[in-house]
């Protein structure tokens, strides 16, 4: 005697009750048809992404359920890409904590990149010496020992800035892009450098014709470009028009 089988309905009632992104990618691999329709159900979650990883990650998923097979997805309404370059510049109040130790979440897409400044020591003076070292000079000291340490520390942050490896997903996104045939919510937040690195990124964003809202935080000459090519009938901008 056969095994019944349920129907699809049952299935997606199941992932329907799941509001959590990875509770929906562990029952997808539990069975072909919770994969499948587990799929759908991603998508119709909005699908956020703050990170190369991710972006990555994204791309790769969409390519394995939808490009590879020539299809296109309408499942998916709602995309925020937001890259924060801001965090990483040389003058961030992040540089101002290099000796405070801090518990960072990474994302589930990989690991988060960590720089730190190199440590100097400042050697004592002889006891004998004290007494020929007045306070005035050991302060003009330490502030000539904080200078150089600074200075030293701001060059390192610069060598990071502008070694950091290029995006990854950039390449990726535009065949992506071009199969999502129902996104009704664009989000972009400091787009301008994922658009920097595949210049195709422009003509795909502008070429959607079902958006209903654009949300863009900060806003520049690449994103102009988007908001002016763009083919949809907007029902709602916001904007903010402070350049990148």
């Amino acid at each position: 005697m056969g095994v019944p089988a349920l129907n699809e309905d049952i299935y997606y009632g199941i992932l329907r009750e799941l509001y959590g992104r990875s509770d929906v990618s562990a029952v997808m691999l539990a069975s072909r048809t919770f994969y499948s329709i587990g799929v759908n159900r991603l998508l119709r979650m909005g699908v956020y992404i703050y990170s190369d990883d991710e972006l990555v990650s994204f791309c790769s998923f969409m390519k394995c359920n939808f490009l590879d097979m020539n299809k296109v997805s309408n499942q998916l309404r709602e995309l925020t890409i937001s890259f924060d370059w801001n965090k990483d510049e040389p003058d961030s109040d992040d540089s101002d904590d290099d000796n405070r130790e801090t518990d960072e979440d990474d994302s589930d897409y990989g690991d988060s990149d960590e720089a730190s400044a190199d440590e100097h020591e400042a050697t004592s003076c002889d006891a004998g010496n004290d007494s020929d070292y007045s306070d005035s000079d050991r302060t003009r000291s330490d502030k000539a020992y904080g200078s150089e340490d600074e200075a030293e520390s701001d060059e390192d942050d610069l060598q990071a800035y502008e070694t950091r490896e290029p995006l990854r997903g950039a390449p990726f996104l535009v065949p992506v892009l071009r199969c999502l045939t129902n996104l009704q919510v664009l989000t972009m937040e400091y787009c301008e450098t994922l658009l920097k690195y595949d210049k195709r990124l422009i003509d795909a964003f502008s070429a959607f014709t079902t958006l209903q809202e654009l949300h863009i935080v900060g806003f520049g000459l690449r994103t102009y470009c988007i908001v002016t090519n763009l083919r949809s009938d907007l029902l709602k901008v916001d904007i903010d028009c402070g350049y990148y």
